[in-house]
């Protein structure tokens, strides 16, 4: 069974570590769309569900004035996983899994996805215009 502590152990290994406590853990995770590079900060922290140990996984995408609750609850509709957030004044994508029976690699992958999407949603909904967003990343979903 992997501890808290196995997590950031493995993580440490893989990644580039912007924090490291006890209590949260954040990375830098390289993104590349096409010709463009991207990093995307990502948060981890372990919780509980049910008695199950489990991550809490959230990446910051953009003030509360960039999207309307309506249209956060639209485009939460077409996310391949994950659901928007919005913690104080900021919306966040977040997600969750166990961690007690994943293998390192799969962590590595639901990280990898995650922070793909995160760069996605925040350049279909504010980046570079509309029709190029669209072109550029389209909509897992689909």
């Amino acid at each position: 069974m992997a501890t808290w502590d196995d997590v950031r152990i493995n993580l440490r290994m893989q990644w580039k570590v912007e924090r490291d406590d006890a209590e949260a853990f954040a990375i830098l995770c390289p993104v590349r769309v096409g010709d463009q590079d991207f990093v995307q900060p990502v948060g981890l922290a372990p919780t509980d569900v049910h008695g199950r140990p489990w991550l809490a996984i959230v990446a910051d995408l953009f003030a509360e004035s960039g999207l309307s609750p309506r249209g956060a609850l639209q485009y939460a509709d077409q996310l391949p996983f994950g659901s928007i957030v919005l913690r104080h004044d900021r919306y966040l994508l977040r997600h969750g899994a166990p961690f007690d029976t994943a293998r390192p690699r799969d962590l590595d992958w639901t990280l990898k996805v995650f922070a793909y999407e995160a760069v996605r949603l925040r350049a279909n909904l504010t980046g570079p215009g509309q029709a190029q967003a669209q072109a550029a990343f389209g909509n897992s979903a689909e």
